[in-house]
């Protein structure tokens, strides 16, 4: 059925006979590299994306992506002069000017030109705004303490969802999924009561000297003014940058309209530097 597939969409990609790429690598879980393969072309008129295959590989080079990339190509008897686009995200190895596979392609088929992710760049702002403060390393640290603390027993759980009721679990960090972030920090901002109320609870005697010290840990730090006022703060900007950034991904979205979500998303981030009052209320 694979091959069927996979037979079918070349066959499409081939009548349509201008198209662009996009490649993304990631290890699974057993720390196997795997590079997806996905293209872009037209159909009827409309723009359709197919993911064509799961590649294994060994490094990152660019050298070796590139390879990688046109022997796929030449496997599967497609054109790599028809190429007209090629997007990835924003990692030195993709998208170097001199020595990134969008440059190594480049020198097979001039066409084919690079544009890069406007959504992982965005995500990559926010990332690196968030990492480059003592202060925000240290909340966003504490986000995912928070976590582990609950999740590492199914009794830690349970006394947090009872806590919760109807409320949002707490969630964790993730390393390669941006909206995580906007997902941690939401669930603290809506339910900050209740979760200070079943650390309360963790600190009972019932539980071990272990559980309840690290329990008075996290508890002294979320009391303080500071994680309330960070907690406002991030959830603010994150909500709008996730909402962003989903916008960014719908197909249809028009370049110009693009311009304006960016461009209205940095107006209201500069404005939160005048709203420490709103925050305090």
């Amino acid at each position: 059925m694979g091959h069927q597939i996979l037979s079918q969409i070349i066959s499409e990609l081939k009548k349509a006979k201008y198209y662009s790429i996009s490649v993304d690598s990631t290890p699974d879980i057993s720390h196997v590299d795997q590079l997806t393969f996905v293209v872009r072309y037209l159909k009827d008129c409309s723009p359709i994306e197919r993911f064509l295959d799961v590649i294994l590989i060994e490094r990152h080079g660019a050298e070796y992506l590139s390879d990688t990339v046109v022997s796929f190509l030449e496997e599967n008897g497609i054109d790599l002069q028809y190429c007209r686009g090629q997007t990835y995200d924003n990692a030195p190895n993709m998208v170097g000017q001199c020595n990134g596979l969008q440059a190594k392609l480049e020198e097979h088929c001039t066409c084919a030109l690079f544009v890069s992710c406007l959504v992982h760049s965005l995500n990559l702002v926010v990332g690196q705004a968030a990492g480059c403060i003592i202060e925000a390393t240290s909340y966003f640290q504490l986000l995912q303490k928070l976590y582990s603390f609950f999740a590492s027993s199914t009794h830690h759980w349970n006394v947090l969802k009872k806590s919760l009721g109807e409320g949002t679990v707490v969630k964790r960090l993730s390393d390669t999924r941006c909206s995580a972030r906007t997902d941690a920090v939401s669930a603290l901002h809506k339910c900050y009561p209740a979760i200070i109320d079943a650390l309360r609870t963790m600190d009972d005697e019932p539980e071990t000297l272990e559980t309840r010290n690290e329990a008075r840990g996290i508890l002294a730090i979320l009391e303080t003014l500071d994680s309330v006022l960070l907690t406002e703060m991030w959830s603010n900007i994150l909500v709008r940058c996730n909402e962003t950034s989903k916008s960014l991904q719908s197909e249809s979205l028009p370049l110009d309209v693009a311009l304006k979500l960016v461009e209205s998303l940095l107006a209201f981030v500069e404005d939160q530097r005048d709203m420490f009052e709103t925050c305090i209320i």
